[in-house]
């Protein structure tokens, strides 16, 4: 049996790792591991949300690193790493709402590599 253990942990208010502001978070924020991670939910459009990252990586000087683009209409994925920093999110797009898993880190957590 493989213990995983979970901590709650609090987004920043700005910046890298911060959440889309207009969405609800969908469930709590977890310490995963080496990952802080959080799902959101909105009614704008997963490219608006997308542009959102995109500027919140540009601002912190973190260089995208893959995007899938617009390969899919309803589905997304973001990779943005200046190490120590790393933001990594899929979107995806169901029923009128974007959906936004974001798993991200700030500095490597003791223990990482």
């Amino acid at each position: 049996m493989l213990l995983v253990s979970i901590a709650l942990v609090a987004l920043p208010a700005q910046g890298l790792g911060a959440a889309y502001p207009v969405a609800t978070l969908e469930g709590a924020v977890e310490q995963q591991r080496c990952m802080t991670r959080y799902t959101v939910s909105s009614a704008d459009p997963l490219a608006k949300i997308a542009s959102f990252y995109r500027d919140q990586a540009a601002a912190a000087q973190v260089p995208l690193l893959g995007d899938s683009d617009s390969k899919f209409s309803k589905y997304r994925t973001l990779v943005f790493v200046r190490q120590p920093r790393f933001l990594e999110m899929v979107l995806t797009r169901k029923n009128g709402r974007t959906t936004v898993r974001v798993a991200y880190h700030l500095t490597i957590p003791p223990g990482c590599n």
